[in-house]
């Protein structure tokens, strides 16, 4: 995977941890407090947020990992028996030299925000909500249901990609991993039709 792939990675991560917990500091403060909010920051403030934006991005990718390493390893079971035929599909992948390891790395980029994006959403959707009730008090008005139902689809779309790009990325590892063993054999090296896909 790319540094800047990851950057971006890490980055999108971040700042969607950063929405809801800006969303949970906006219901604990009064409605004249949020006017700092609305004043110029300057670029020394931009770029420790930045640096702040990244930093959550990197520790609660771990944290989502964790969180959704049951649904992930029922995913991988279905195409691997084990880690150690996972970790001789990524080696082949990435060994091969073949130039299929970064559409390998694009998937399992998109799988990563996807799973981020899920978890996220759930939770700025909760954060939303909050922030509605606290300054409302009341429950269930016009907003609070908008806010709840596109929570509600967006939670269940960024889960459903997760679950689809996790798959994608297992199945296209096994058969690019197969392929690459193949290519490798000192009887294949030369045969130009290994390398059609």
């Amino acid at each position: 995977m790319s540094t800047t792939a990851l950057f971006v990675e890490l980055l999108v991560c971040g700042t969607q941890v950063a929405i809801w917990i800006l969303l949970l500091v906006m219901s604990m403060l009064d409605l004249s407090d949020l006017t700092v909010l609305s004043k110029p920051v300057s670029t020394a403030v931009g770029a420790i947020a930045v640096v702040g934006v990244y930093s959550l991005g990197v520790v609660f990718d771990r944290v989502w990992d964790s969180c959704l390493r049951r649904v992930d390893k029922h995913i991988r079971r279905q195409h691997f028996m084990d880690q150690r035929e996972l970790a001789a599909a990524r080696k082949a992948v990435f060994s091969s030299g073949t130039g299929l390891s970064p559409y390998v790395d694009y998937i399992r980029t998109r799988m990563r925000i996807a799973r981020a994006t899920f978890c996220n959403s759930f939770l700025i959707t909760c954060a939303a909500l909050w922030l509605i009730e606290s300054k409302t008090g009341e429950v269930w008005t016009r907003s609070y249901s908008l806010t709840f139902i596109a929570g509600v689809l967006l939670t269940s779309v960024a889960f459903f990609a997760f679950k689809t790009l996790d798959k994608s990325y297992y199945k296209t590892l096994k058969s690019f991993g197969s392929r690459s063993e193949e290519i490798l054999k000192p009887n294949n090296c030369a045969d130009d039709s290994s390398w059609e896909i």
